[in-house]
C-alpha cells in the first residue's frame, strides 16, 4: 500500500454535506493511478472510515496514542473502487512546490546513483527522503549509532548554514548587506527544513540559528541556553504535541547534552596535533550527546549502540562530505554540466557505498549493543533525576547533590530489582490478538513458549510489535523463546501439547481447526480455541466437550466469528472474540 496523511475537508451523510477539519491515515492500495497521487490533489473517498484501534496485546506500542498526539483518529484501507480524483483544481501552495522539487532531486539521484542502498542513503541525507531505506540500511544503523545521520537533523541544518554563511559572508561587511545575509540565510535554512520533511530535530535546528541570526543582525550577543529555550517555546506555541515527539526529545535532550558537556569533556585532554584535536572535540560532542540521550533511548528502543564513538568519528565526517559533494552535483546539474555532475555522482555513490561497508563492519564488531533493556517511565525518571544531579555535582562540588544523585540511583535499582521480582510469579497463558494468525504464549517465571501457526512463529517484525516489549518488561530475551508449531508435539516441567490438547499448569485448552474430528469419548477442558475457520456445529461441541468458554481466535474470518458469536448467544455459551478485541490473559 501506500500510506498518506489526508486533511478531510468534507463528509457527506445522509442528511447532506458537512464541511469538517481534521485528519485522517489512509493506506491506497498501490496502482498506476495512485501513484499520480501529488500534494495537493483533491479526492472523494467512498469507504468506510474508522476510528484507529489502541493495543491489543500486552505491552505493545501504542499506534493509536502516537497517532493521537499528530491529531489523527481515524484510518481507511482503500481499494482503486474507494476513490476519485475531484474535478476541481487546487492552486498550488510554495510548500506543494518545494515538495515537487525535492521529488525531482529524488528521482535524479535514482536516475544518477543506480544502485539502491547507496542512491536511498544519499536521498535521505540530502533531502530526508527515508521511504526507500532498507530493513537492513536502517538496522545497521540504528544498532552502531549512527541512525541521526539518516534522520536529517541538527547536525544537516548545521552544515548546510556553514556552507551558505561561508558564501555569503562578504554580505556582511555593511549594514544593509548584514540585512541580505540575514534574509537569504533564513530563507535558505527554511526551505531545506520544508523540503527534508520539517522534522523536529530540523525544526529545532532552523528556529534556532533563525534567532541567533536575529540577535546577529541587532548586534545582540546570544546566549546559548535562551535560543534553545526560545526555540523550544517557539515550536511549542505553534504545536504544543511536539514535545511528545521522540525526535523532538532526543533532539533536545542531545543539544542540551553537548552545550553542557561538550566544552567539560573536551578540556580534560588537550592534543598537541591538529588531526587528534579534531577527532578528540567529535569524541567529546559525540560522549556528550549520548550521555544525554541515552536513557530515552533505551526507553523508546530498548537499545544501546556500544561502539557509538567509533561510528560517529566515520559517520559525521562522511555526512558533511557527502552534502558538500550532493549539493556540488545538484549545483552542476542544475547548470546543466551534466559530464561534471555524473563525475560527482559516481564520487558520491562511492563515498556512501564505503560508508555503509563501514558501518557494516561496525555492526558486526562482538558485543556491539546492548539490547532488549525494558526501561519503565519510573525508571526514566529516576535514571534522568541521578544523572542530572550528578553532572551538576561535578560542577558545583556540593556534598548534598552527591547524596541527591546517589538516592536517585538507589531508587532506579530498587525500581528495576521490583520489576525482576514480578517477572518470577508471572505466571499466564496469553491469547495474542494478530489478525489472521494463532498465536499463545505460555509464561513461567522467565520460562516462556509460544505456540502458533510457523508465520506467526517466524515472522520477527510481527513478533516484535506484538509481543517482544512484553518479553522485555518481564527480563525476558528474545532467543530463550521455545517456538512450537501448531500440530507439533512438545513437553517439559510446565506445558503439554499432544495434537490438539495443551495443558499448562493448572490450565486446559483444547483446540478446534479445519481437521477436527468429533472425539471418541467426552473431553473435559477450560477452554476451547477456534481457529482457521473450522467447520462445526456448536451444538455439537456443547454434547461432546464439557468447558467454561469458547475463544474465537484473530485466525477465523470476521463473517465466520459474527455467525459463531450469534449461535452462542442462542445457546448460552460463554465466549470471547480474540480477532475484535483484546489479547486475552488467564493468570494461573
Amino acid at each position: 500500500t501506500f500510506k498518506s496523511i489526508v486533511k478531510v475537508k468534507y463528509v457527506k451523510s445522509n442528511s447532506g454535506i458537512h464541511k469538517t477539519t481534521g485528519k485522517a491515515l489512509v493506506y491506497f492500495r498501490k496502482d498506476s493511478l495512485t501513484a499520480l497521487l501529488k500534494y495537493g490533489d483533491i479526492i472523494f473517498i467512498k469507504n468506510k472510515i474508522s476510528e484507529i484501534e489502541g493495543p491489543k496485546n500486552p505491552g505493545q506500542f501504542n499506534y493509536k496514542r502516537f497517532l493521537y498526539y499528530k491529531q489523527i483518529y481515524h484510518r481507511a484501507f482503500l481499494t482503486s473502487k474507494d476513490w476519485a480524483i475531484s474535478s476541481k483544481t487546487n492552486k498550488k501552495s510554495i510548500y506543494a512546490y518545494i515538495l515537487e522539487l525535492r521529488y525531482k532531486i529524488v528521482k535524479l539521484i535514482r536516475t544518477k546513483i543506480p544502485n539502491s542502498d547507496e542512491s536511498s542513503i544519499a536521498n535521505a541525507l540530502l533531502v530526508g527522503y527515508k521511504a526507500e531505506l532498507s530493513d537492513d540500511v536502517r538496522q545497521s544503523f540504528a544498532e552502531t549509532g549512527a541512525m541521526h545521520v539518516l534522520a536529517v537533523s541538527g547536525l544537516h541544518v548545521g552544515i548546510i548554514f556553514m556552507v551558505f554563511s561561508l558564501f555569503l559572508k562578504f554580505l556582511k561587511r555593511d549594514k544593509f548587506g548584514r540585512i541580505v545575509y540575514f534574509i537569504i540565510i533564513v530563507l535558505i535554512l527554511w526551505f531545506y527544513a520544508i523540503i527534508t520533511g520539517l522534522s523536529p530535530s530540523v525544526s529545532r535546528a532552523a528556529t534556532m540559528f533563525t534567532f541567533v541570526l536575529i540577535g546577529q543582525s541587532i548586534n545582540r550577543l546570544s546566549n546559548i541556553y535562551a535560543s534553545i529555550l526560545t526555540s523550544l517555546l517557539f515550536l511549542l506555541m505553534i504545536n504544543p504535541f511536539m514535545i511528545t515527539q521522540v525526535g523532538f526529545q532526543l533532539s533536545y535532550a542531545a543539544v542540551i547534552g553537548i552545550v553542557f558537556l561538550q566544552p567539560k569533556i573536551y578540556s580534560i585532554f588537550t592534543p598537541r596535533f591538529w588531526l587528534i584535536d579534531k577527532i578528540w572535540a567529535l569524541f567529546a560532542v559525540s560522549l556528550a550527546a549520548q550521555i544525554a540521550t541515552f536513557p530515552l533511548g533505551f526507553f523508546y528502543f530498548n537499545q544501546f549502540p556500544v561502539y557509538f564513538f567509533v561510528s560517529n568519528l566515520i559517520v559525521i565526517p562522511a555526512a558533511m562530505i557527502i552534502i558538500y559533494t550532493g549539493l556540488a552535483f545538484l549545483t552542476f546539474e542544475m547548470l546543466s554540466f551534466t559530464q561534471v555532475s555524473d563525475v560527482i555522482a559516481n564520487i558520491l555513490e562511492f563515498i556512501i557505498h564505503c560508508l555503509n561497508k563501514i558501518i557494516l563492519l561496525i555492526r558486526e564488531l562482538p558485543g556491539g549493543l546492548i539490547k532488549e533493556f525494558y526501561l519503565s517511565e519510573i525508571g526514566l525518571i529516576l535514571l534522568y533525576s541521578s544523572i542530572i544531579f550528578l553532572l551538576i555535582y561535578l560542577v558545583r562540588k556540593k556534598t548534598v547533590l552527591l547524596i541527591f544523585t546517589i538516592t536517585f540511583l538507589i531508587l532506579f535499582m530498587a525500581n528495576k530489582t521490583n520489576l525482576k521480582y514480578k517477572n518470577l510469579t508471572n505466571n499466564r497463558v496469553v491469547f495474542y490478538s494478530i489478525n489472521d494468525r494463532s498465536l499463545i504464549g505460555f509464561f513461567k517465571g522467565k520460562d516462556v513458549s509460544f505456540w502458533g501457526d510457523s508465520i506467526a512463529l517466524n515472522d520477527y517484525y510481527t513478533l516484535k510489535y506484538n509481543t517482544f516489549r512484553d518479553l522485555w518488561r518481564n527480563g525476558i530475551k528474545e532467543k530463550n523463546v521455545n517456538k512450537i508449531e501448531i500440530n507439533s508435539d512438545f513437553k517439559n516441567n510446565n506445558l503439554l501439547i499432544k495434537r490438539n490438547f495443551i495443558k499448562f499448569g493448572n490450565k486446559r485448552i483444547f483446540v478446534i481447526d479445519e481437521k477436527f474430528k468429533i472425539p471418541e469419548f467426552k473431553i473435559k477442558t477450560d477452554v476451547v480455541m477456534f481457529r482457521n475457520n473450522p467447520y462445526i456445529e456448536l451444538k455439537k461441541i456443547q454434547e461432546d466437550i464439557e468447558f467454561d468458554k469458547i475463544i474465537f481466535d484473530a485466525s477465523n474470518s470476521w463473517w465466520k466469528v459474527k455467525y459463531w458469536i450469534d449461535e452462542c448467544e442462542k445457546l448460552g455459551i460463554n465466549y470471547i472474540d480474540i480477532r475484535n478485541d483484546e489479547a486475552l490473559i488467564l493468570e494461573l
